[in-house]
């Protein structure tokens, strides 16, 4: 072999034996790979769970029946080697999403000694998967213990997801009562009123909650809005519309803009 032609052989071998030197190898990369356990989880059900320290459990929760539900995750203690651990200093991080819009509604930390973590209010419609993940990210030595439950609860005159459009609204069947829901943060509701007689209604909104939600109710005869009104939390009923309706005539009640996923209610009242 050549002078020069050796030298270039010698040269790509060791840049060959350089670049597997560096690469991990197949054990390497599983070794290092984060455990996650996947768990399916029912509705009103208490779980009592264990974190062990560098891992993820991911609960899988499909939304049974309408209605909307919440999460409840309270930090119970911690070990370390085993030993139960006096430091109340300590927390568990999650995140809350949509399997079925891959959207992200909340992550946190739930704090021991901050007591029971409380998720929003949620109303999807009935089989949308929700992944509800915990995390640690200390070391094995570590096991955190909490439990969890997913609580779904099934008011009566509550919306009905998908109520997105106008051909699918949740119908306000009778004057004078309260129907109500939650608008999760970019979701749309839109409720149908049908005039039973003739005569002048009014249509009121509200936001339930004492925080700094709100949304924007507005009232629409057709393709045509005719009013809206800006709801937050703790300002009580606001009026939407006040309109003369034919018998038969519908009206269609539009929920938007929500922020910090509000509950609402909202009442047609004839005067």
């Amino acid at each position: 072999m050549k002078k020069g032609t050796l030298k270039r052989f010698l040269v790509s071998a060791m840049a060959v034996a350089v670049l597997f030197a560096a690469a991990p190898s197949a054990s390497s990369i599983a070794a290092n790979a984060k455990s996650i356990a996947v768990k399916s989880v029912a509705a009103n059900t208490e779980y009592s769970e264990m974190l062990p320290g560098g891992t993820s459990i991911e609960y899988k929760y499909t939304v049974p029946s309408n209605g909307y539900f919440y999460i409840t995750m309270t930090p119970k203690y911690c070990t370390y080697n085993g030993e139960t651990s006096t430091d109340t200093n300590w927390w568990i991080p999650y995140t809350l999403k949509s399997d079925n819009n891959y959207k992200q509604y909340e992550s946190g930390s739930a704090v021991f000694y901050d007591g029971t973590y409380r998720s929003k209010n949620y109303c999807f419609s009935k089989g949308t998967v929700i992944s509800f993940t915990t995390d640690s990210t200390s070391s094995s030595e570590n096991n955190w213990y909490y439990s969890l439950e997913f609580h779904q609860e099934k008011p009566s005159n509550y919306e009905v997801e998908s109520n997105a459009d106008k051909k699918k609204a949740t119908k306000v069947k009778k004057v004078n009562k309260n129907y109500s829901g939650v608008c999760n943060e970019s979701d749309v509701d839109y409720w149908m009123f049908k005039a039973p007689s003739s005569g002048k209604y009014v249509i009121k909104a509200v936001d339930t909650d004492d925080s700094y939600s709100s949304f924007i109710a507005s009232a629409f005869l057709g393709y045509k809005q005719i009013s809206s009104a800006n709801c937050g939390g703790n300002w009580g009923y606001k009026k939407v519309a006040s309109l003369k309706l034919r018998k038969g005539q519908k009206v269609y009640i539009k929920i938007s803009d929500s922020y910090s996923n509000p509950n609402y209610k909202l009442i047609v009242k004839k005067k």
